[in-house]
């Protein structure tokens, strides 16, 4: 995978965990690609950690 589009895959997990979460009546929010908030606590996501 290009490194380049590592960005656009968080960003695109985060919306898909969001969205999902708000399916089952959660009350979530992204508020930054790698930050979910839940009931306006953030929670512990966070897709990955790169160390390279």
């Amino acid at each position: 995978m290009d490194p380049s589009k590592a960005p656009l895959i968080t960003l695109a997990t985060g919306v898909a965990v969001a969205r999902t979460l708000r399916g089952m009546n959660i009350d979530a929010r992204i508020k930054w690609p790698n930050d979910i908030l839940i009931n306006n606590k953030k929670s512990l996501w966070n897709p990955y950690r790169s160390k390279c």
